[in-house]
């Protein structure tokens, strides 16, 4: 069973029609819309985990240069000036960077913060100058939607100074099946009776259209099939482009429960260098358990439901592929894997073969970790 879906909602058109300039263009203009960057800005885990990051390694910003890539009304701006940068580059290509300007004139930060309206692919540095940090919230649905990724790698590449920084520091990309079930109960099972009339020609109808594409809504934990896993995982100071055109995961899971399986869900967790906490990195996470964010969750929908019993274990594959036509978008497919395909290794999946493999690959990464090189 396989599923493909195309993540066509930014309303760019085929390249064959528009080219790349063109479809920027779209991207660009639909950040002069206030109502969007009012909803980042209300978005608490997000905004205050940028502030958060920032303010912890003030020390990281202090006299420091700094570039802000896609600063949009210039929030991430004024907390690097806060905490003390010398001089924040705050790029935008939109015309949201004339709102900025005024924001930064009007806070008083115009000495400290410059903003340019241009991509960032047409910034020039004063005297080839390199940056002490970069910030930039650059993720989209399930991470990777708008591809505002690639701007911070060209960023980093042309900018950023091999000590620097960059927040966030990595970003990950995990996948869990899940029944569903307040979707299906909103969305699809509402066709079943309306008025007490026989709707279930347009469910089939809807359900069809809802399995051709992303679906962008809150999944409920308790929706959860099984234990998530982790997809992909980029560290921001090494990522490259040809990394984001195209990459798979094959992985099983064992379902915690009995259950029906409808879908995929996906969603990230980023995390910023933090040189105060005790517990690790600051973590922006956008998983059904956290506090919910402007990006919820992705749902792929399955062509068919799966039954499952407590501890079934069912395995999948998810490939993410850049669109040809449009570079903003990505091809999705999820295809389920048979009982017989070979289990990655290591596999958390349950079944008593991958739980011996893994003691076995544990117990000889132990063995490395003790080895003592002896230097003759």
């Amino acid at each position: 069973m396989k599923c493909d879906v195309d993540d066509e909602s930014d309303g760019c058109s085929d390249a064959s029609e528009t080219p790349e300039s063109e479809c920027n263009g779209s991207y660009f203009s639909s950040y002069e819309n206030l109502d969007v960057h009012r909803l980042m800005l209300k978005d608490r885990p997000r905004t205050e985990s940028y502030r958060q990051a920032i303010f912890e390694n003030a020390k990281l910003f202090r006299d420091k240069l700094v570039m802000d890539v896609g600063c949009g009304t210039g929030i991430l701006s004024l907390f690097a000036a806060e905490v003390g940068a010398a001089k924040v580059y705050a790029i935008e290509a939109s015309r949201t960077a004339l709102i900025a300007r005024n924001v930064v004139r009007q806070n008083n930060l115009q000495h400290i913060i410059e903003v340019f309206s241009c991509p960032v692919e047409d910034f020039m540095l004063p005297n080839s100058q390199k940056v002490d940090v970069i910030i930039s919230e650059w993720m989209g649905f399930y991470l990777l939607h708008e591809s505002m990724l690639d701007s911070v790698i060209l960023a980093r590449n042309k900018f950023l100074k091999e000590t620097g920084t960059i927040f966030p520091c990595t970003a990950s990309i995990y996948a869990c099946p899940s029944s569903l079930s307040d979707f299906y109960d909103e969305e699809v099972n509402f066709w079943d009776s309306v008025y007490g009339y026989d709707f279930s020609s347009v469910k089939m109808e809807v359900l069809q259209n809802k399995r051709q594409s992303p679906q962008i809504i809150t999944v409920n934990s308790t929706d959860l099939v099984s234990n998530p896993c982790l997809i992909k995982q980029f560290d921001l100071m090494k990522v490259t482009l040809e990394s984001l055109k195209e990459f798979e995961c094959r992985f099983f899971v064992a379902s915690l429960k009995d259950s029906i399986c409808r879908g995929i869900i996906l969603w990230f967790d980023c995390e910023f260098f933090s040189s105060t906490a005790c517990e690790g990195n600051i973590v922006l996470s956008t998983s059904p358990q956290s506090q919910q964010t402007h990006w919820k969750q992705t749902a792929i929908l399955l062509p068919t439901e799966i039954s499952l019993e407590n501890g079934d274990v069912i395995g999948f594959s998810v490939r993410m592929c850049q669109s040809l036509s449009n570079y903003r978008h990505y091809n999705i497919q999820v295809e389920l894997l048979s009982d017989d395909e070979e289990h990655p290794v290591p596999c958390d999946c349950g079944l008593v073969k991958c739980k011996l493999i893994k003691a076995f690959v544990n117990e000889q990464e132990h063995l490395v970790d003790d080895y003592e090189v002896i230097e003759i």
